[in-house]
């Protein structure tokens, strides 16, 4: 698939980034970000992000320039700042307009959430060009509102569609991710975590900081799991949970591999016949990117629910399959891990169907969306 953008030639551009808050909205901007320094390597570019956000520690490690505005998000329950957020967002409308005014970018670009709210609204108003990309199947209220104004709203699915009043400034791109294409094969994979070549292999993870549900439930099926001994694990705990997991899989020895966070997530899929995981924008793009068989379980607090929808969009193309959390039981995660194993037909089928809706070079559209953008405009 290609777009109008990707084969023109820019030799710089100059783009605003608002990305804040959260890794998933963060690292697809990262991502976006190091794809342009590529392709255009004079280009420049700002992020814009808070003090107390995720972003103020990944970008400057990322070899990027940051800078600061003042704003959060909407609290879903009653809180004092939900009062403060109108005064806190007029002031980090009018810090943008400044950030605009000295920085003078061709594009401004944002990957959702309360930080791209101010600084795209002052884009939008300042007339320059605008996208605005959105990781999951629903769209968050800041980008819903956003949407009908900015001059272009990418979208990671083409279902999403269905959620945007304004339809002529929308295009599919996927969901940029951090997983590159490296030579490693499986063998080579499994070494650097020490599993075994000849055992079917299940990878586990819940995120960079665990997820306790998916823990607990492995626990108890760790027995049914174990039992014939043609099976190993590699568990991703997160830190919380680290030790204590650590402890009660001890007796399964080498099979379980335990780990609080696991730097190289390509191999670790790699390494996999089976993922069981949650279903963030991040995690699936990663696992339509590479094509992995994987069972999801959705976050059940995620805001509007955007797990679940983003696990059915899966779910609907055979490409997964799905616990609900609170359906998560040791019995269930033996069961639905056992069938997929045994049933290899069913596999193969789900790595055709995740290949299908990835979106390989998702960060080179979306830059080719911007010298697209570019092309003609002239700067205020």
């Amino acid at each position: 698939m290609s777009f109008p953008g990707d084969h023109l030639d820019c030799e710089t551009l100059k783009v605003l980034i608002a990305a804040g808050g959260t890794g998933g909205h963060v690292f697809p901007a990262l991502v976006v970000a190091q794809e342009l320094m590529k392709r255009a390597p004079t280009s420049k570019m700002l992020f814009v992000g808070t003090r107390k956000g995720i972003e103020a520690s990944l970008v400057p490690k990322a070899g990027f320039d940051i800078t600061f505005i003042s704003i959060f998000g909407l609290k879903r329950r009653l809180a004092l700042s939900n009062v403060l957020l109108p005064f806190v967002g007029v002031r980090g409308l009018v810090q943008s307009f400044r950030l605009i005014r000295r920085f003078s970018p061709d594009i401004v670009f944002g990957t959702g959430g309360y930080v791209a709210g101010p600084v795209l609204l002052a884009a939008v108003l300042g007339r320059l060009p605008t996208m605005l990309h959105e990781q999951n199947s629903r769209p968050g209220v800041t980008t819903k509102w956003l949407a009908r104004w900015v001059s272009m709203m990418l979208l990671s699915y083409p279902q999403s569609r269905v959620f945007y009043r304004r339809k002529d400034n929308l295009r599919v791109t996927g969901n940029p991710t951090r997983i590159g294409f490296r030579s490693n094969d499986r063998k080579q994979s499994r070494l650097l975590f020490g599993l075994r070549e000849d055992l079917d292999t299940v990878l586990v993870f819940g995120g960079s900081l665990g997820a306790r549900s998916i823990n607990m439930a492995l626990l108890a099926a760790l027995e049914g799991l174990m039992a014939d001994g043609s099976l190993q694990l590699l568990w991703q705990t997160g830190l919380a949970d680290f030790e204590d997991v650590k402890r009660k899989a001890s007796k399964y020895g080498l099979r379980v591999k335990v780990l609080p966070f696991i730097d190289s997530m390509v191999d670790a899929y790699r390494s996999a016949d089976v993922v069981l995981c949650r279903a963030g924008a991040s995690t699936l793009a990663e696992i339509t990117r590479l094509g992995v068989p994987a069972i999801l379980v959705p976050y059940p607090y995620a805001t509007g629910n955007h797990q679940e929808l983003n696990a059915r969009i899966l779910l609907d193309e055979g490409a997964a399959t799905m616990i609900l959390d609170r359906a998560l039981t040791g019995e269930r995660v033996v069961h639905a891990i056992q069938h997929l194993l045994q049933d290899r037909g069913k596999r193969r089928r789900m790595i055709e169907r995740c290949k299908a809706l990835g979106y390989p070079q998702a960060a080179a559209h979306i830059v080719g969306a911007m010298f697209e953008l570019a092309g003609g405009q002239e700067k205020p």
